[in-house]
């Protein structure tokens, strides 16, 4: 953490602890709804086919894996939970959490060593009872479609199979698109682009199990720690913090002299005008 230097235990039961508080005060208000993890898939009517987590930001990111690696969740979601809050992660642009999501331990060490969130920043914006009920509020089910109105029965005139050939022009056509240049530079950027992915991915793993070094970009990327501004306003801050009294003394020595600079130039103002009238009226006296 950013302000102490924690342990996964300690992390581990502070986490624990908010859970239990969360879960207890669920059962309580009996709120068992089909948004919530709680629910039991066979009251239902419809036929779920996975779920809806209707947030992206970061911090709500981190709330879903806490949820997914301490909520008691019902057996019949977690498959969903896991293969569709592993989609969503994929889909964003943080989505080296997804080796976070496969293994808690590594979880619980991203969030020892990451200097971007103190610990009662992380209590008090993330892991809190108001939050992760809200967490998983956002959490829906995506259920079968069903369509209200019968399909029109379309009926055929002779055989379906028409051959397995298609037309001159439609073999033309599929042979100029797999020589299409801009379809094969828009496919190489793709496998560029899953590569690199990979490739970071690969290096948060290795960072956290294995001790692999990483450069301040990463770690800035994988927000280990603050941009360089922020950094620079921060050491600002503490610095404001600690000579708080001198800066303050110097600020009403800088104060006081503006003011004894402002009544000296008034002064010479003043007294040009004096002489300036003085001669204006010597010159109007000799005429």
């Amino acid at each position: 953490m950013k302000d102490r230097d924690l342990t996964t235990a300690e992390l581990d039961v502070g986490i624990r602890r908010v859970v239990l508080k969360t879960v207890s005060q669920q059962e309580k208000e009996n709120c068992l709804q089909k948004s919530c993890l709680d629910s039991d898939l066979a009251l239902e009517h419809k036929l779920p086919i996975g779920l809806q987590f209707n947030s992206r930001k970061f911090k709500i990111l981190i709330a879903f894996l806490v949820l997914y690696h301490y909520y008691p969740i019902d057996r019949t979601v977690f498959c969903y939970y896991h293969l569709d809050l592993l989609d969503l992660i994929e889909s964003t642009e943080s989505f080296w959490l997804s080796v976070l999501l496969k293994d808690k331990e590594l979880f619980l060490k991203y969030l020892v060593e990451q200097r971007v969130m103190t610990e009662q920043q992380f209590y008090s914006g993330i892991v809190n009872v108001k939050n992760l009920r809200k967490s998983i509020e956002f959490i829906k089910f995506r259920f079968e479609e069903k369509l209200k109105h019968p399909r029109r029965v379309v009926r055929r005139k002779g055989y379906r199979d028409k051959g397995s050939l298609g037309s001159v022009s439609s073999s033309a056509l599929k042979a100029e698109l797999k020589n299409d240049y801009y379809l094969t530079l828009y496919q190489f950027q793709l496998e560029e682009r899953e590569f690199l992915r990979s490739e970071m991915s690969t290096a948060l793993r290795e960072y956290l199990s294995e001790g692999r070094v990483l450069t301040d970009e990463q770690k800035i990327e994988f927000k280990l720690i603050p941009q360089k501004g922020n950094l620079q306003n921060e050491s600002e801050g503490n610095f404001n913090v600690k000579d708080y009294c001198e800066r303050r003394a110097s600020e009403e020595n800088l104060r006081e002299e503006k003011k004894a600079r402002r009544e000296r130039e008034l002064y010479i103002r003043e007294n040009r005008e004096t002489a300036l009238h003085a001669k204006v009226y010597r010159i109007e006296r000799n005429e």
